[in-house]
């Protein structure tokens, strides 16, 4: 994805799961937040505009259906997971190009 993929929509809030008109969900997973003394569990969306541009979005607990809630866990262990497969992957890929006479 380029580096200003989201320059084109500005962030906002999905309105009681509204999206607006010409509006597309590409991608949605689900993260646990957290820090000293806080926890978050917040399903992250990708939104595609209908001039093309993308927009992060964040569905906040309260926000979640009783069905997300229950994909939670599974669902954010396969994303984690999966994004750093994807991660060591590229590092991969950048180290081969970087140094080609190494066998990485």
């Amino acid at each position: 994805m380029a580096k200003d993929a989201f320059v084109d929509e500005k962030p906002g809030y999905l309105r009681g799961y509204e999206l607006l008109p010409g509006d597309q969900v590409v991608v949605a997973w689900p993260e646990l937040c957290s820090g000293p003394g806080w926890s978050n569990t917040i399903v992250w969306v990708i939104i595609q505009g209908s001039r093309g541009g993308l927009r992060r979005e964040a569905l906040q607990p309260e926000e979640q259906t009783d069905e997300m809630r229950m994909m939670f866990e599974v669902c954010g262990a396969a994303a984690k997971h999966y994004t750093g497969v994807v991660s060591r992957h590229l590092i991969r890929r950048r180290s081969e190009r970087d140094h080609p006479e190494k066998d990485v």
